[in-house]
């Protein structure tokens, strides 16, 4: 809600045509748990080079939770891959959310 009212705002001010900014990280969800970081960071680099890549771990039993982060070196890295989905990784279908 909070970076909403932020783009209506800076729309306001700018006029409606500007878009809002896209970040360099990039969240992905449904990643199958047999894919690893280098299998995400060899199949997003196509899209230009990233500086990291997270996967996110349940602390009680240590299994994958199903999403991972992406921060490119670009933001338009990271739009590339945003506009550039569905992705299929290992046969799972991901979803990209920007931040």
């Amino acid at each position: 809600m909070k970076r909403s009212l932020w783009w209506l705002a800076r729309a306001a001010i700018n006029g409606l045509n500007e878009h809002p900014p896209i970040n360099q990280t990039v969240y992905l969800t449904h990643v199958k748990w047999v894919t690893g970081k280098k299998q995400l960071e060899k199949y997003f680099s196509r899209f230009g080079p990233i500086k990291d890549v997270a996967l996110f771990f349940d602390s009680e039993s240590g299994l994958h939770r199903g999403f991972a982060s992406l921060t490119f070196v670009n933001a338009e890295s990271a739009a590339a891959a945003v506009q550039q989905r569905p992705h299929v990784i290992d046969g799972g279908s991901g979803v990209f959310n920007s931040t």
